[in-house]
């Protein structure tokens, strides 16, 4: 790319002024989808108002129904069209028969006319006719148990509507009252009335429209739809509450317009539930064409932008290429570009003082990033130490309270042992060698402490061994190898494993178990610091290798429950003279 470029007769403020000719045709696409928003509303209010129509005569006709049934229910409770009287408190059974073949006659001919009821009396069960499983007359204990019941009786004996548990129809109850004394009743009438036709009167307007009817408790009655099972149901938090218009709701991750309504004080709610997508449909022609308009404008303005910007473009690209390409390479240098009396001077020559100033702050950077590496090492390996030293001491308490003295020496030995290789004279990186005898010091002191219980095999390849690693490195696989495989297999028993070899010139270190295994839960979960183990040590090494091989350095994993894990680690053949790290 060439490093000096002539730019002259720059006319930037020329470019600005056809740059606001354009605004206005910007202006004007605006405006237009201005238009095209106050045309949606307009359309949604007369969607909406379309809705609470249908909702009103949806209210209406269920209303309707409920009030000529409550009517029926005043008639029939208090003796104003039949003297119940006469029916349930007559002597003789030719007397009482014949009353109620009356009251029969007239209740069939109440349902004949309403034709969509049916009446049942609850009285005492001292009367022949009645019957737990009759068409008119059912013994009042029968009901003393159930919900609705109750409900009549707390509302003082009048009318009450309810969805039965053994029934789901709609039902109004109500006592009958004793003419002779309205303070006390005879019986209760239940009428119910058929959901069919109910359901008839429910008539929706909009595509994948939902209307159902509901009690208090949110159990549907009934719905315009052939099964009620499958209607959308309001979220639990939006069940009970009432909503005098429709208003957004998400039901399952999807938008609704949602209607709410008790139907007169009832104790019935009428639900109305319609896609909010319905109010889309209707206004598609005009989107489209709002559409098609705009991406005329859009394509006229890109096509004046283009031609107009193009003496503003082109040294501009030429200069965003030359820092690009200094970038890019990694060689941050000044740049060159004769184009004195124009605006690409300017960024120009902030680029030139910003690559100063990089350079100054990368020689700087330089040096404090090799001391904070060291520091980083250090404090990491630090978080590993106490731990181990926590649970060997926490070994040794358990062999000293049941008198294993001879254990506690060797255990002791052995720790001696470690340390003095943990410390190795100050020094963070350590041979495979070092780093391999203190695995075997560490084992020796868990095969102490679980007589015999783990069994310890080595294959290291010999090749290997006088390559550097950060101490500390693989104790806590085989402390892991431990705590989560072996004892926490169904024996408590098993054989850990650790093998080593060079491939392709780096190294592959691996610490198998045959113990418990694991079921896909993640070894590096820092959740699990609560457990036995170092799950945190893990993560731990993990940081260490990749601060101390200066590349990301990541766990092989393969694990099966009730079979084992193998946890292996592929890191780079380094010797004392490839690294600054102390030997």
């Amino acid at each position: 790319m060439r490093n000096e470029m002539k730019w002259k007769n720059y006319e930037f403020q020329k470019r600005v002024r056809g740059t606001f000719w354009v605004g206005i045709f910007c202006v004007a696409g605006l405006l237009g989808t201005l238009f095209f928003f106050l045309y949606r509303i307009s359309q949604n209010r007369q969607l909406i108002f379309s809705l609470d129509n249908n909702y009103g005569q949806n209210y209406e006709g269920i209303e309707s129904i409920m009030e000529r049934v409550e009517v029926l229910v005043r008639q029939l409770s208090v003796g104003n069209m039949l003297d119940m009287q006469q029916v349930l408190q007559k002597d003789s059974v030719a007397e009482e028969i014949s009353q109620f073949d009356e009251l029969t006659e007239y209740t069939d001919s109440l349902e004949y006319a309403m034709g969509n009821v049916d009446i049942c009396y609850y009285i005492s069960d001292d009367f022949s006719i009645v019957h737990e499983e009759g068409m008119h007359y059912r013994p009042i204990g029968s009901i003393e148990g159930c919900g609705w019941y109750k409900k009549v009786a707390d509302n003082n004996g009048r009318a009450v509507w309810f969805v039965a548990e053994d029934d789901a129809r709609l039902s109004i109850a109500r006592w009958i009252a004793d003419s002779k004394n309205y303070l006390s009743n005879i019986g209760m009438l239940v009428i119910s009335l058929d959901t069919d036709s109910i359901s008839r009167v429910l008539v929706e307007i909009a595509e994948g429209q939902t209307i159902y009817l509901e009690d208090g408790e949110g159990n549907i009655i009934t719905s315009n739809l052939e099964d009620s099972e499958q209607c959308i149901r309001l979220p639990e938090e939006r069940r009970y509450q009432v909503m005098g218009e429709y208003g957004e709701c998400t039901i399952e991750g999807r938008k609704y317009l949602v209607r709410r309504a008790q139907i007169d004080s009832k104790g019935i709610y009428l639900v109305s539930i319609v896609p909010h997508a319905y109010m889309n449909n209707n206004i598609r022609e005009f989107v489209v064409w709002t559409v098609m308009s705009y991406g005329f404008v859009l394509a006229f303005v890109a096509v004046y932008i283009a031609l107009a910007s193009k003496r503003l473009t082109v040294p501009l690209t030429m200069l965003t290429q030359a820092i690009t390409d200094a970038t890019e390479s990694g060689n941050l240098k000044e740049i060159a570009i004769d184009s004195a009396g124009n605006e690409v001077q300017l960024l120009l020559n902030a680029y030139n003082t910003l690559t100063r100033r990089i350079e100054a702050l990368l020689r700087e950077q330089y040096l404090l990033g090799e001391e904070k590496m060291r520091a980083e090492l250090r404090a990491l390996q630090s978080q590993i130490n106490p731990h181990f030293l926590y649970n060997t001491l926490d070994m040794v308490n358990w062999m000293a309270e049941r008198n294993e003295q001879e254990n506690v020496q060797k255990v002791i030995q052995e720790i001696s042992m470690f340390y003095r290789l943990v410390l190795s004279k100050g020094k963070d990186i350590i041979t495979l060698k070092e780093e391999i005898l203190l695995c075997e010091t560490y084992i020796s002191i868990q095969q102490m402490r679980f007589r015999g219980k783990i069994n310890f095999v080595e294959d290291v390849s010999k090749d290997i061994l006088p390559y550097l690693i950060p101490k500390i490195t693989l104790q806590p696989l085989i402390e892991n190898a431990i705590v989560h495989g072996i004892n926490a297999s169904v024996e408590g028993r098993g054989m850990i494993s650790l093998h080593g070899w060079m491939e392709d010139g780096r190294i592959i270190l691996a610490v198998t178990d045959d113990g418990a295994g694991m079921d896909g839960k993640e070894p590096l979960d820092e959740g699990s610091e609560k457990e036995k183990g170092s799950h945190y040590g893990m993560k731990n090494i993990q940081t260490r290798l990749s601060v101390f091989f200066k590349e990301k350095i990541e766990f092989g994993i393969e694990s099966t429950v009730g079979i084992g894990t193998c946890i292996s680690i592929n890191i780079p053949a380094l010797t004392g003279g490839q690294t600054d790290e102390e030997a």
